[in-house]
């Protein structure tokens, strides 16, 4: 099976590895010719013909190098280094063979990013397969069946390492051998191997002879070359030999080098000699004044030498010098003794010096002069050397190379005074792993994080290397690191704080240049001629420059991660890969639409005035995803609020300034201040609005997205920040974000606020169902406060809720069926640009042609059928100021012409010859009345003559032209232009008007352009204009054609103007989606792609705006939308995955819990403002302006989610940065030593000999209970004579029983205390032997001291030590033998994190009874008032109880729980209700009766006042419903008086609760006790 398996998986190799080279050739061939822009060479097809050659190659040179044999049990490391040679030999063969057969004009950077994205293709492929198999392997498929021969320690370790390590996918399937091998089935002797091999097929067989059974070796190789089964072998010397050991031939003999040092190659030692000559003498530059001044300061502060000099072990044990910076005064004391942080000898700055490892400069001197190397392990004094020689094993390997400055121990924590054995480790890894590669991470790891030296020394005892780690529960290191902040974590997490503050306030005014007509054309700029063509010159105010901040932010935290990779991704939660592949998904999805886009330059870099191209959305992701691993600790969080203070502030005061008509961009200082230096003191133009707040978002709609994400967040922090000075804080910045909202009156931010409004009161329902009064006041405060504003800002704030209820509703609701169509609100229903040049109007009910005589010049207007619809005009002499009294007007149909001079008007026929007549041939003279103008005639020219502030001008009409000239006599004859504006008579089209007019080089007699207007609204047109062929539909921006469409639609008949025209927008929006379901048309290229030429529906749509027909639609006004249409449907369903899976993840982190601490809620203030930002997005895009906010904060969510996850597992937050203080194994007398074995001897044999009294004893009672047990026939008989006898005076006793109940101590009765403690718990001082007389005499029969193990309690109390407990239980045992049974219990104090600990615990000892109970909670015991302190009654039990669920959860070997509401003894109310907690205490309930659990009834809650024992009651009755029935009785008594305290109501509360037994524990196995 495995080698079919294999076959496969080789197969699947070879397929995809020559996938990869094509897939490579063509991102390789994208990125050079279409992004970088480089001539192309060759097409496509030849590359890949070029790829024929190469692939074969490459498969040939994998093949080779064993990269097709089964990679189990190889390292990825060693398949990396193969994959790096065989690329570069294919490579070189590559290049040789297009110079050999003289092919030179393959692009190099294409060659040069084929090889690269192959290489990284391959590898990530193969590292995945890797993962996929090891799952596979670990789940129990592709096994390779192995059979071992032998049974000796190679065979044992071999056995143990494949079974532990399952993804290596090996299966053992016996063993050969003489002798047994544990956890193997024997299948029979070495001599049987053959018959062994050919009963059945094995995949490979093991030997793994120890050296007594070598001589087997020939007879074993025989047998397997026989059944041709594949043999590997074992050396049995593999212990001390290297991972890839060196074979060497001397003749025909194999000699194995034991250790492999690859620096005895002569190669890699003059490599790693020039790395170290370079390196020395860059650093010896680089840090010479940091020197020259530490020995300065050394020789003022100490004078004498500056360099401190002292011998040190290298290469081949040979002594040298070393040199360092002296830090310490000199002394006799010997240079032997270990230094420690008190030593007295040092000085503040040499304490300094040595934290940052600046004494150690000087080595570089040493590595010139070839004594130490750069990297290397650390030399020793030679008196240690000798010292460590004998003690350590393999400690003298490390002088086989030379000693470094660093090495691979120091860069992973071992330096100073830490484990030698761990350091050594680390130096035999580097000696045999060594490559030029490794010293350059090495270094790099180096000048990250290796400098500061953390070393902790130990100043009793210099001598002494060897320190044990203490365990340090990892709940008590998130308590430490609560709030705080660490330095390195703030470092790596700077990118992203000043992102949040920079990116969202600039503003940056420059010009952006393109050669893209359409840009000018939409927007509108400059037109710039040169020599290289003409371009167009836009100015942009808040986008450029924003973008470029996230791009060069982005570009430093992809530095910032490579190198700190080790540190940033150390602990990577399995959820983080849904984040990181589904932002993969979404960026390749958007380079794959902005690669395939018509517009890739724009859909690449933005457009001018947005600038969110790929760069940009690339740069979010590489802001999410580095934030989530970037921020490691909540501490963190604070630095995430500055930035969002800052912004915010800046923007609130920016707002201000708009919103009260003040916008600073009005003003010289300012507009230079933000100006491109091009632009400064140009007297640039600027766009100025006022009284609508935007910031520096550029857009009020953006306001309501970012005050939409902000408002919640902010809300939340000042409702739960514990100082005081934050909650004021985020109080006035809320107000402020509040005010900005108000301001810019966009509705996305009242929606985004309402659905984060929403959200909260689902997550915070338990709370606010808690704590409702305090609620219903604030709401009612909010809502005065809201009216007030409202009231002050003239109903700014409830004028646009309305609105949104009305669209709201609008959307659900169709609209009525004569509002359906928008085209019948409208005159005209279509507008048609015909083949014959013509241009066809469809009105409401008649149709009207314009056409073009080109004799005449002049247009014309028909019906359908050619004829001559009847036409009116009015005259305007527009470039005459002067004569603005001066109208005419002309009837076409009448041919009557009018002329109105101020108050003077006259009518005047066209006659025959074309003349002007009044009504007879006699001039005459009409004046104005108020004396401005005059109007008369002239019969023998036919003209009409109109003088006028003092100028003359003859009107006549011209028959070639058929239409009126102006001619004004002055110095010379000036034929003056005017604009004419024709009206369709008849009642046809009565909303319909064309103004006949000119571009700027027409003329009077050249009239090439006509201006259609609906109704009287003259400011919005629609261009036609005869280009010499045709009339043509124009832009007026650039005149070039614009053929008029009505496009196509889905939904929203009648909603168009639906939230302020989104729903026309939305609705021309959806048909482009149909192409978008792989990829999209490329980011920010929607204003290029959308039906920009729908004027009639964009006339209607936009009429509430009076944007008239040339609006341009530049954004879809929905993220989704934007979204699906930039990068397609797959990159929308990568992005809500990603914010779909976080919500779930925040909800199911923080919905409904009665309480929160500090770090939920942070994660649910960011989830509220995601949940705000998303609800925006259904009215507005993604803008570069707030999404980079977005992004980071969701990157925190993500990161915050990680954080409360593992602090409900009580797991660190942030293990790595943690420093933690060695413990010192304390220096031991021999002499004591020598006592205490004594000691423990002594001690053994006691406990041996209690041991087997013990058993006998309970062998002899199981005897004796045997000899008493009854027949089936005795006890049917004896049953029989009950029912049948019942004597009087049981039936008296009987009723005297219910009667008076059992009211005095009859402790006989239970017999047995089971929860009692001596002087060997740390809270009692009774000892054992007072505590079993004192039981004695209380009529006690059996007793289970529990004393308490309570692991990590604060001090170190509570730890029991459990051999002299037993010890001196036994001796007492029997000494009270016969008067008390006495046995073995202890009482464990849980907490989750420790289960692995107690597990070892309880299984290290003979305990016949476990109690588990809580007393401490988040490392404060309620015993104490600090706890109380903390919290009030009601959320400190309820906390107690969580921590019940999370211990019991996480650890199973206890037998009952005991005094499960223990904490009612110490709150300050000394009594609770269980109703208010039965969710909890339900599900603990639950929990233990599921686990095959017992509670305890502990009588000590009577003693403490509480009117009941532990649990309460309710409580204990509840158990009982739920199906509960073990439990045991104790006292919790620490004291004689207080063992079998109250035991005589004990029966009562049982009987009550409903229990007819209760347990009595021996060898942890219950005995049932009838009540």
């Amino acid at each position: 099976m495995i080698k079919e398996n294999q076959k496969l998986f080789n197969r699947l190799n070879v397929a995809t590895d020559a996938a990869a080279a094509f897939i490579s050739i063509a991102a390789a061939y994208l990125l050079v010719f279409s992004l970088l822009d480089f001539d192309r060479n060759y097409p496509l097809v030849d590359y890949f013909k070029l790829l024929l050659i190469f692939v074969p190659l490459q498969l040939v040179t994998y093949g080779c190098m064993g990269l097709y044999s089964s990679f189990r049990g190889k390292s990825f490391a060693n398949e990396t280094g193969k994959l790096t040679a065989a690329l570069f030999l294919d490579g070189m063969a590559m290049i040789a063979l297009l110079y050999v057969i003289q092919i030179i004009n393959f692009s190099r950077w294409a060659l040069a990013i084929f090889l690269a994205l192959d290489f990284l293709i391959v590898l990530l492929k193969r590292f995945i397969l890797r993962k996929t198999l090891r799952k596979f392997r670990e789940s129990g498929y592709n096994r390779k069946y192995v059979l071992i021969v032998g049974s000796g320690h190679a065979a044992r370790d071999y056995l143990k390492t494949i079974n532990e390590e399952r993804w290596l996918g090996y299966q053992c399937c016996g063993c050969v051998s003489d002798s047994p091998l544990e956890g193997a089935k024997l299948l029979g002797g070495y001599d049987r191997l053959l018959d062994i091999l050919e009963e059945k097929s094995y995949d490979e067989v093991v030997c793994a002879l120890d050296s007594d059974g070598v001589s087997q070796l020939s007879n074993i190789v025989e047998a397997c070359e026989l059944t041709g089964t594949k043999i590997s072998v074992i050396p049995s010397i593999y212990k001390y030999m290297s991972a890839t050991p060196a074979i060497d031939m001397v003749g025909d003999i194999p000699l194995m080098n034991i250790r492999r040092i690859p620096l005895d190659n002569m190669g890699n030692a003059a490599l790693k000699r020039a790395l170290d000559i370079v390196g020395s003498l860059v650093l010896l530059i680089l840090t010479s004044p940091v020197i020259l001044v530490s020995m300065l300061i050394i020789k003022i502060t100490m004078g004498g030498n500056v360099i401190f000099r002292q011998k040190r072990v290298g290469l081949n044990k040979k002594v040298f010098t070393m040199y360092k910076l002296k830090s310490m005064r000199d002394s006799a004391v010997s240079d032997t003794a270990w230094s420690t942080d008190a030593d007295p000898r040092r000085t503040k700055f040499g304490a300094f010096i040595r934290k940052f490892s600046i004494d150690e400069l000087p080595q570089l001197v040493n590595v010139l002069k070839g004594n130490m190397s750069l990297v290397g392990p650390r030399p020793e004094i030679p008196f240690y050397v000798n010292d460590f020689k004998d003690k350590i094993p393999m400690y003298m390997i490390k002088h086989q190379v030379k000693p470094g400055i660093t090495g691979l121990a120091q860069v992973n924590g071992y330096r100073g005074d830490t484990s030698i054995e761990k350091r050594i480790e680390y130096d035999i890894r580097y000696i045999e792993n060594w490559s030029f590669f490794l010293d350059i991470g090495i270094l790099i790891r180096t000048a990250l994080s290796g400098f500061m030296n953390k070393e902790k020394l130990n100043p009793d005892k210099p001598g002494s290397k060897k320190y044990i780690k203490p365990y340090r529960p990892e709940k008590t290191n998130m308590k430490k690191t609560e709030g705080k902040t660490d330095l390195l974590a703030l470092v790596m997490f700077l990118p992203s704080v000043i992102a949040l503050a920079l990116i969202p306030i600039i503003i940056n005014i420059q010009t952006v240049v393109t050669d893209l007509q359409q840009t000018y054309m939409y927007n509108g700029g400059t037109v710039v001629s040169g020599d290289s063509g003409t371009t167009y010159q836009l100015i942009d105010f808040y986008s450029q420059g924003k973008a470029l901040a996230a791009v060069v932010l982005a570009m430093i935290m992809i530095g910032m991660a490579l190198v700190c990779c080790l540190s940033l991704f150390r602990r990577v939660e399995k959820r983080s890969f849904v984040y990181v592949g589904c932002s993969v998904v979404y960026v390749v999805m958007t380079l794959a639409s902005a690669a395939n886009s018509l517009y890739s330059q724009i859909a690449f870099n933005g457009e001018y005035d947005r600038a969110e191209g790929f760069y940009t959305i690339a740069c979010y992701f590489v802001m999410f995803l580095f934030t989530m691993y970037a921020f490691r600790t909540s501490g963190n969080f604070k630095f995430v609020a500055t930035a969002l203070f800052i912004c915010v502030g800046f923007n609130a005061v920016l707002s201000a300034f708009q919103f009260f008509n003040n916008n600073l961009l009005q003003y010289d200082w300012f507009v230079n201040l933000v100006c491109s230096n091009d632009l400064r003191w140009t007297g640039v133009s600027v766009d100025i609005r006022n009284g609508m707040a935007y910031g520096a978002l550029y857009n009020s709609n953006y306001m309501g997205s970012f005050t939409g994400l902000i408002i919640p967040l902010f809300t939340v922090m000042a409702m739960y920040s514990k100082k005081a000075v934050y909650r004021v804080l985020f109080i006035v910045f809320d107000l402020l974000s509040a005010f900005m909202l108000l301001g810019s009156s966009a509705r996305s931010g009242i929606v985004a606020i309402a659905a984060a409004l929403v959200v909260g009161i689902i997550v915070f329902a338990r709370v606010i169902a808690k704590h409702w009064k305090p609620c219903v006041i604030a709401v009612a405060s909010i809502a005065v406060v809201l009216v007030g504003a409202n009231f002050a800002l003239g109903n700014r704030l409830f004028s646009r809720i309305p609105s949104i209820v009305n669209d709201a509703v609008g959307m659900f609701l169709p609209a009525d069926s004569e509002d359906a169509d928008l085209f019948d609100k409208i005159p005209l229903r279509e507008i048609d640009v015909q083949n014959d040049g013509t241009v066809k109007l469809t009105g409401q009910e008649a149709t009207a042609v314009i056409g073009y005589d080109s004799d005449a010049k002049v247009y014309t207007f028909t019906d359908e059928n050619g004829n001559a619809l009847p036409m009116k005009s009015t005259i305007r002499l527009e470039q005459n100021p002067e004569l603005d009294g001066l109208v005419a007007g002309f009837d076409y149909a009448n041919m009557i012409a009018t002329v109105k001079v101020n108050g003077a008007q006259a009518w005047f026929n066209v006659d025959d010859s074309g003349s002007l007549v009044l009504n007879s041939d006699i001039d005459y003279v009409l004046d104005d009345p108020d004396g401005n103008g005059s109007i008369g005639t002239d019969s023998t020219y036919g003209t009409v003559t109109v003088d006028l502030n003092g100028s003359t001008v003859y009107i006549e009409y011209d028959t070639d032209y058929n239409r009126l000239f102006f001619t004004e006599y002055t110095d010379d004859i000036v034929d003056l232009f005017y604009t004419e504006r024709m009206y369709f008579k008849n009642d046809i089209m009565n909303d319909v008007s064309l103004l006949l007019t000119a571009d700027e080089n027409g003329s009077i007699y050249d009239r090439d352009l006509v201006c259609l207007n609906f109704y009287r609204d003259f400011t919005n047109s629609l261009y036609f204009k005869y280009t010499g062929t045709a009339i043509k539909m124009v832009h007026p921006n650039t005149m070039t054609a614009f053929a008029p469409v009505n496009a196509e639609h889905i939904g929203f008949e009648g909603k168009e103007e639906l939230g302020s025209s989104r729903g026309y927008i939305w609705s021309r929006t959806l048909p482009l989606l149909g192409n978008c379901l792989f990829t999209g048309y490329g980011p920010d290229t929607f204003t290029y792609n959308f039906p920009q030429n729908d004027v009639l529906a964009k006339y209607y749509s936009y009429e509430q705006f009076n944007e008239g027909f040339y609006v341009t639609v530049d954004k879809p006004h929905n993220m989704y939308l934007q979204i699906f249409y930039s990068s397609g449907l797959i990159a929308l369903l990568a992005f809500l995955g990603i914010v779909v899976f976080y919500l779930v993840d925040c909800f199911r982190l923080y919905a409904l819990r009665r309480e929160y601490r500090t770090e939920q809620a942070m994660g649910i203030s960011v989830m509220l403002g995601i949940v705000g930002y998303l609800a925006a997005g259904m009215f507005n895009d993604s803008v570069v302006s707030v999404a980079p906010v977005f992004w980071i904060l969701l990157g925190v969510g993500a990161a915050l989610n990680t954080i409360n996850r593992r602090a409900d597992r009580r797991v660190a937050v942030d293990e790595d940065y943690i420093p933690e203080a060695p413990v010192v194994e304390k220096p031991v007398d021999p002499e004591l030593k020598k006592q205490a074995a004594d000691a423990a001897q002594i001690l053994a044999a006691a406990v041996r000999t209690g041991v087997e009294n013990e058993k006998a004893e309970k062998e002899k009672r199981r005897q004796e209970r045997m000899a008493r047990t009854p027949s089936k026939e005795d006890i049917s008989s004896l049953l029989e004579s009950v029912r049948a006898i019942k004597t009087v005076e049981d039936k008296q006793r009987e009723e005297a029983e219910k009667q008076a109940g059992s009211t005095q101590a009859n402790p006989a009765k239970e017999n047995s205390d089971d929860n009692a403690h001596t002087s060997f718990s740390s809270d009692s001082e009774e000892p054992m032997e007072n505590a079993l007389s004192a039981m004695v005499e209380k009529g006690l029969k059996t007793v289970c001291f529990t004393e308490h193990m309570d692991m990590d309690y604060p001090g170190g109390e509570f730890l029991l030590d459990a051999a002299a407990y037993r010890s001196r239980l036994v001796e007492l045992r029997e000494e009270f033998r016969g008067r008390i049974e006495v046995l073995f219990g202890v009482e464990l104090g849980l907490m989750d994190y420790l289960a692995p600990r107690l597990r070892e615990y309880v299984g290290a000892w003979d305990f016949d009874f476990v109690i588990g109970s809580s007393h401490l909670v988040d490392g404060i015991d309620p015993y104490y008032p600090e706890y109380f302190e903390k919290y009030d009654d009601h959320n400190g039990i309820l906390r107690y109880f969580e921590s019940i669920l999370a211990n019991i959860r996480a650890f199973d070997g206890f037998d009952v729980y005991g005094h499960l509401d223990y904490i009612v003894r110490y709150c300050r109310a000394k009594a609770y209700r269980p109703a208010e907690y039965s969710d909890i205490t339900d599900e603990i309930l639950k929990t233990l009766i599921s686990m095959g659990k017992g509670i305890e009834l502990n009588t000590a809650g009577l003693k403490y006042g509480l009117g009941w024992a532990h649990p309460h009651p309710e409580v204990l009755k509840r158990y009982r419903e739920l199906g509960g029935e073990m439990i045991t009785v104790g006292s919790d008594g620490h004291k004689a008086e207080h063992y079998a305290w109250e035991f005589d109501k004990a029966e009562d509360i049982l009987r009550d609760a409903g229990f007819k037994y209760y347990a009595v524990f021996r060898g942890r196995k219950p005995e049932f006790v009838r009540i």
